[in-house]
């Protein structure tokens, strides 16, 4: 078994590099009068779907070659001055060809139209595509705007982005994951303009070639592509004001040359947050309730330097490399006052944290893709490596009062370490293979090893502890894509080998397992007059994080206690899925889910010291059916509408408690265009009272506010953004165990004012693009930080 993974990955290395010959195409362009035209571009395309396949520049001669290609049917194009020319070629061994420029402009070829409109949402199997280049979001929108475009999709800076009000969105740029959450990740998005963004592609339910952990839905921005020589970069900064100011700003840049692709980019924040809670807990047995108000102030400071480059060692193959390393520096105060009544006041408690955090990443990727054909054959191969390094040191200060000036003992104070090194390397190959229009296969193999080692020493009353955890999970997966009659269908399935054993070295309590697990997943489309429907159903696991397996005591005070648990089992979700799209603009979705053994919150009372802790176990069983409806409205030329609403049954088990809700979730985003080009976006949304874990959410709503203006061709953009101006959004959870009941009011700066510039730029002939490769491991890296 230890021999597999090697042998997978070097089969898929080394599979397809020579799968066909290649040949050459070279010639010269002319004017008809002897003389040579120079430093004009040419593309071959794909003659199947006028893909681009190689770019090319004529030189001072006038000459140009195309090395390396495939055996194949192609079009050649040249660019040239209100002329653009094209030819047919069937490339079964070098070929020379000469250009002779005319005076018209050459459109098609034999009844070819290389370019023509695309309807502004498609659907395949399991993918969503909205077309931004020939739409009215082709300028004045920026990557972040757009995402409110998406069906179910809602972008707004209270909430960040969400699918469905509920789940997660990774964020993945031209097949690359944006390492970036909260307000980097906002920034950065705006910073990406809609007059670069070709298209939008969204999955929700995501097939074999995703980890069996892939539980977020995706949306991966394709930027227009541009194959010539240049400089291209983009800064931004963006001030936020709400109890506090904080400051961001980043850049990037890019620089392509013959062979090779540099860039850097960097991202800072800096600025202060605030977090204040309020809680009643009352004990059903004794009659006594606290009132506890805690007030949280954060001052997080954030960088991140990141630098690459990609070599092409030829037209179809690409090596590339980058690394990047983050550095997060957070200093917070958190003061509690905890008042005991029994009718009346009894005693009181004052408890102050302080913490310090440095949070150190080192990510390093370095991939291999190589084009096979021109139908879409790839062939990627990489290694990653994510260093992840907490040090954490907080002082809990409390002092105890049976009123305001009489102390009923002596006041105590708590210091508690807590570093945490993470390391993980990741191996993986995956080959995908066109066989024609219709069918494709995909392979793929992965292979993962990751050591956790977290120690925390208390200075007095608890036991400190020491925990290791090792996890190596191996992974294949297979499917098909093909074509029966009018259906299309995708069938495959993921094989994932887990391996994981912790112990910790001052209990000696020691966990381990071993065990395979099957993912598999099915897609089915119907193409009908008027549209299409889909059909999907899939598996997934959701492991715990390595945080929560860590049986330590996470105090943040000494009357409330967080507490692992290392006997954690991940736990499987299947999903079943019916979608249909009508006249490539409305969508309705109707989708089922059951769940067994998630982990679940769980609350228990130590009498004696009225200390409530908190711990994970896997209890509860879930189901939940859901309906989506989306419709986009033109209601005026300079109106645009989107109508986005989704209702969700569900039935959860806990024990032999069972807990049933209907939660809507409603969200309404307008564009409105007005004079000079200023664009006004308005976003509402709205939640009902939904189950968080076994517990309930109250409603929540905000209505947020962004004004736009462009300038210089979209290169300079500013934007003002208000944040539930209203303060419509509140936060309350309600929480009822046999022996206590808890109700919490949490108070976050959603409501806040920003302003940010965005500067894109490009000196050379025109902007460049890096390849696309997917190296993300984002489950990986999304259980680092639970």
């Amino acid at each position: 078994m230890k021999k597999l993974p090697k042998s997978f990955f070097f089969c898929f290395l080394f599979l397809g590099i020579s799968f066909h010959a290649q040949y050459s195409v070279s010639g010269t362009v002319t004017d008809g009068s002897s003389n040579t035209i120079s430093d004009t571009p040419l593309f071959l395309r794909s003659k199947g779907d006028s893909s681009i396949v190689a770019n090319a520049t004529t030189a001072g001669d006038g000459r140009y070659i195309f090395k390396n290609i495939p055996k194949g049917n192609y079009i050649l194009q040249i660019l040239y001055p209100k002329q653009d020319q094209f030819r047919n070629i069937t490339l079964d061994k070098n070929t020379q060809l000469d250009f002779l420029v005319k005076a018209e402009k050459e459109t098609a070829i034999e009844g070819i139209v290389i370019t023509s409109q695309r309807k502004f949402i498609t659907r395949e199997l399991n993918k969503t595509t909205i077309n931004i280049s020939n739409s009215i979001y082709k300028s004045g929108d920026n990557g972040y705007t757009l995402m409110n475009v998406i069906p179910g999709v809602n972008a707004n800076i209270a909430n960040g982005i969400q699918y469905r009000g509920q789940q997660g969105v990774s964020v993945y740029i031209n097949g690359t994951k944006v390492r970036m959450s909260g307000a980097q990740l906002q920034n950065y998005l705006k910073s990406v303009s809609s007059a670069s963004i070709d298209k939008i592609e969204f999955t929700s339910e995501t097939g074999a070639e995703f980890e069996g952990d892939e539980k977020n839905a995706v949306v991966n921005i394709i930027l227009k592509k541009n194959y010539n020589y240049g400089l291209s970069g983009y800064v931004y900064q963006n001030t936020q004001q709400h109890r506090y100011t904080s400051l961001s700003s980043g850049f990037g840049l890019n620089y392509k040359t013959n062979k090779l692709n540099y860039f850097i980019s960097h991202n800072n924040y800096f600025g202060k947050s605030y977090s204040d809670n309020d809680e009643t807990q009352r004990y059903l047995i004794s009659g006594l309730s606290t009132v506890q108000k805690e007030k949280y102030v954060e001052k997080p400071t954030y960088n991140d330097f990141k630098f690459g480059i990609d070599y092409e060692l030829s037209s179809r193959q690409v090596l590339a490399a980058d690394y990047t390393y983050s550095i997060n520096k957070t200093t917070s105060s958190g003061k509690t006052d905890l008042a005991y009544i029994r009718n009346a006041m009894d005693s009181l408690d004052y408890i102050s944290n302080d913490k310090k955090i440095n949070v150190k990443n080192h990510l390093f990727n370095i991939s291999y893709k190589n084009k096979l054909d021109t139908l879409g054959s790839k062939l990627e191969a990489g290694y990653n490596y994510i260093g992840y390094f907490n040090t954490s040191f907080s002082g809990i200060a409390s002092s105890y009062f049976t009123d305001v000036n009489t102390e009923r003992r002596p006041s105590d104070f708590l210091s508690i370490n807590n570093p945490l090194d993470i390391n993980l390397h990741i191996g993986y190959a995956d080959l995908s293979y066109v066989l024609n229009g219709n069918n494709k296969i995909q392979l793929g193999t992965k292979y993962s090893s990751s050591t956790s080692k977290n120690e925390i020493e208390y200075s007095d009353r608890y036991q400190s502890s020491n925990y290791t955890y090792k996890e190596r999970i191996f992974s294949m997966y297979s499917s098909y894509q093909g074509k029966i009659g009018s259906f299309i269908f995708n069938a495959g399935g993921r094989l994932e080998h887990t391996q994981y054993n912790g112990e910790d070295y001052f209990s000696n309590y020691k966990i381990s397992a071993d065990r395979w697990n099957f993912f598999p997943s099915v897609f089915v489309q119907k193409n009908l007059k008027n549209g299409n429907i889909n059909m999907s159903y899939n598996r997934k696991i959701s492991r715990p994080s390595f945080q929560l397996l860590n049986p330590f005591k996470d105090i943040e005070d000494t009357r409330f206690i967080n507490v692992g648990n290392p006997s954690l089992m991940p736990f499987f979700k299947n999903s079943y899925k019916i979608s249909y799209l009508l006249n490539n603009k409305y969508s309705f979705d109707v989708g089922y889910s059951t769940t067994k053994g998630a982990i679940n919150e769980v609350y228990y009372l130590d009498p004696i010291e009225n200390i409530t802790y908190k711990t994970y176990a896997n209890l509860n069983k879930e189901k939940e059916v859901y309906w989506n409806v989306f419709i986009p409205v033109d209601i005026t030329k300079w109106f645009k509408l989107n109508i986005f609403t989704s209702n969700s049954y569900k039935e959860l088990m806990t024990g032999n408690i069972k807990i049933t809700l209907l939660s809507p979730y409603y969200s309404l985003s307008a564009k409105l265009t007005l004079p000079s080009k200023y664009y006004l976006d308005i976003n509402y949304d709205y939640k009902g009272k939904s189950l968080w874990n076994k517990y309930f959410l109250e409603s929540q709503q905000s209505l947020n506010f962004t004004l736009r203006k462009s300038f210089f061709n979209d290169a300079f953009s500013l934007s003002f953004d208000a944040s539930d101006p209203f303060r419509l959004r509140k936060i309350k959870i309600n929480i009822s165990e046999s022996d206590f009941t808890r109700n919490i009011i949490n108070r976050l700066p959603t409501t806040f004012y920003s302003l940010s510039l965005t500067y894109n730029f490009n000196y050379g002939k025109k902007n460049t693009q890096r390849e696309q490769f997917d190296n993300t491991n984002e489950e990986q890296q999304k259980r680092l930080n639970k």
